[in-house]
């Protein structure tokens, strides 16, 4: 297939606008910044892709490549976690550990609380996406990575037991594709999770609901981005197709990639404001005294 071809005054905006996206919107993926420039404004000419070509995909990773090599876009700003290390840290002597040991601090800030939140995403890459934001919240990020595994799944189980046996009721806050397995596999996770802890499906101890992608968000986003549902003779698809009226030939699938990320970061925080009794910042300076306490005890280290 062809290069997409542009004109030297569509570069530079291109240039530009995944520039500012980059930044702005940190951290993030190229997927994400290829549906943001085709949602911009300044960006008419990127359009979505269809019919299995990926040319203007292809035009936009190419592009923030250059951009990183450049050093325009921060290496940081996009992520990639597909692709697993394991490494570990190292350190030359315990006076350097000891600089960043109270870092690793962090005070378990739902302990009191009667509901304790947990973000449930889709795939390991949007993971990045929302940790180090989750974190600042003290909640924590999985990945079902769709149809999890009962191994996966269990230990998930496993941490939520540890707060309902604390007294805590849990909510698991779900990120997900709007496609036939991304409106279906949180059921299934439920499901296998409420098993592994003989909870009945009525029990409100336990609560999943569904925070992004949502019906409203096809709505909005739809006309710009959606996909067409794939496989339309799998029972899975069809079914779906007829649970939220479409037809096979409605492009109506969703990503979560479509969502921005710091849209999808600020609709997590309204939920974990709405969930804390309490001021945070107070528990937030609370850690860092804390944090400040192990740093002088290991002071005679450095």
């Amino acid at each position: 297939m062809a290069a997409r071809r542009f004109t030297p005054e569509q570069i530079a905006l291109l240039r530009d606008e995944l520039t500012r996206l980059a930044r702005e919107l940190a951290p993030t993926t190229v997927r994400s910044l290829y549906y943001q420039a085709v949602l911009s404004t300044v960006l008419d000419f990127i359009t979505k892709d269809s019919n299995g070509a990926k040319s203007n995909y292809t035009a936009v990773q190419s592009r923030v490549l250059d951009l990183r090599h450049e050093g325009l876009i921060n290496w940081d700003w996009v992520i990639d976690s597909s692709r697993a290390d394991y490494s570990y840290s190292r350190w030359s002597a315990p006076t350097d550990f000891a600089q960043i040991a109270p870092l690793y601090y962090r005070l378990d800030l739902w302990s009191d609380q009667p509901i304790r939140p947990i973000v449930l995403v889709e795939k390991d890459g949007q993971i990045p996406v929302y940790r180090e934001h989750a974190e600042s919240f003290g909640v924590d990020v999985w990945a079902c990575k769709g149809y999890g595994s009962s191994s996966h799944l269990r230990l998930l189980a496993l941490s939520i037991r540890e707060h309902l046996e604390a007294g805590q009721r849990v909510k698991v806050l779900v990120g997900a594709d709007f496609d036939p397995s991304g409106c279906d596999w949180p059921r299934a996770a439920e499901a296998e999770i409420r098993q592994q802890l003989a909870l009945s499906n009525s029990d409100l101890a336990l609560v999943f609901e569904r925070e992004l992608v949502t019906f409203s968000d096809v709505l909005v986003l739809g006309p710009a981005v959606a996909l067409r549902a794939a496989n339309p003779h799998d029972t899975r698809t069809s079914a779906w197709l007829q649970e939220h009226g479409f037809d096979a030939n409605t492009e109506a699938v969703v990503e979560m990639d479509a969502i921005s990320p710091a849209v999808a970061r600020q609709r997590m925080e309204r939920h974990f404001e709405q969930l804390y009794l309490g001021d945070f910042d107070e528990a937030l300076e609370r850690q860092q005294q804390h944090r400040d306490e192990i740093e002088k005890a290991l002071a005679g280290l450095v």
